[in-house]
């Protein structure tokens, strides 16, 4: 049975979680979140109650990849691992490849044989990991054997800049000038990984066209990864209710039971002075995806 991929690549506060859900919703995927933090947080998806459904579910795939990895887990040796792949830190690593072969090696195993145990506890032959990370984007291309397709939304840089100065969210502060960095160099990581896949089936699209026109904007998804998402287009398109799987990690609507999509809610306030410097730094990348090139 062919098993696939969907890999959500993009900045933090972009709407990443959001996309994972609302794909999670067509006929034959699963949604699982930023599957990057198994290491980090032991298996133990973050902010839900012990012995609840999606902690059991987690559990159990827990327990599936110590049989494939032959033993009890060590997680600050994968973190360690992950962390030398996945993370910015490691991009230009993995871009130029020069990862060490023995490094590669245990990365495709552990990574492999993680999705091989997601697999195997549902019926879906489709799981979405939306870790968002361009290092970790291209090392699935280059060093594990699956069938992988990318979807990269992008977020009007002026809303993700107001995303990251809110306060006591789970996700990290960053004051004006670092999300403004951070922005910047994300995304260009992400179009110059992209642009490496030069055979993948990769589908781009902004927050603001997710939220504004969904049922086109999945349309052109669908188109770009080759994925039937008719069931979640329908859904979207009667306003009905999506279903939220047992995402691992991820923004804060993961812990919902369910969401209703409603077109056009996410309008933008009349942009000020600093939204306006925001735009103008990162406008290059932002509208690279609206263009869809």
């Amino acid at each position: 049975m062919k098993r696939t991929v969907i890999y959500i690549i993009g900045a933090g506060r972009s709407g990443t979680t959001l996309l994972d859900i609302i794909l999670g919703n067509a006929a034959g995927v699963r949604s699982c979140g930023e599957l990057v933090r198994f290491p980090e947080l032991h298996g133990n998806p973050h902010g839900v109650e012990p012995g609840s459904d999606n902690c059991i579910f987690w559990k159990r795939v827990q327990s599936r990849l110590e049989s494939r990895l032959g033993g009890a887990i060590d997680f600050s040796q994968l973190e360690r691992l992950v962390s030398r792949v996945d993370y910015h830190r490691s991009f230009l690593a993995t871009y130029f490849n020069t990862l060490k072969p023995d490094t590669i090696a245990s990365y495709a195993r552990y990574t492999g044989a993680l999705y091989d145990s997601i697999f195997d506890e549902i019926d879906e032959t489709v799981i979405v990991d939306s870790s968002k990370y361009p290092s970790r984007a291209l090392a699935l291309y280059r060093y594990l054997d699956y069938d992988i397709r990318y979807v990269y939304l992008a977020r009007h840089p002026a809303m993700v800049v107001k995303s990251f100065a809110r306060r006591g969210l789970e996700q990290s502060y960053k004051n004006f000038l670092a999300a403004n960095q951070y922005y910047f160099l994300a995304n260009m990581a992400c179009n110059i990984a992209l642009g490496k896949m030069r055979d993948a089936r990769i589908a781009r699209l902004t927050y603001e066209q997710l939220t504004g026109d969904p049922v086109t904007a999945l349309k052109e998804v669908q188109h770009g990864i080759d994925i039937d998402l008719g069931a979640v287009i329908e859904k979207v398109a009667d306003r009905r209710e999506l279903d939220v799987h047992y995402l691992f990690e991820g923004n804060r609507i993961r812990l919902q039971k369910s969401l209703v999509l409603r077109p056009g809610a996410d309008r933008r306030e009349k942009p000020d002075i600093r939204d306006r410097v925001s735009g103008l730094i990162n406008s290059y990348w932002w509208r690279k995806n609206c263009r869809g090139s």
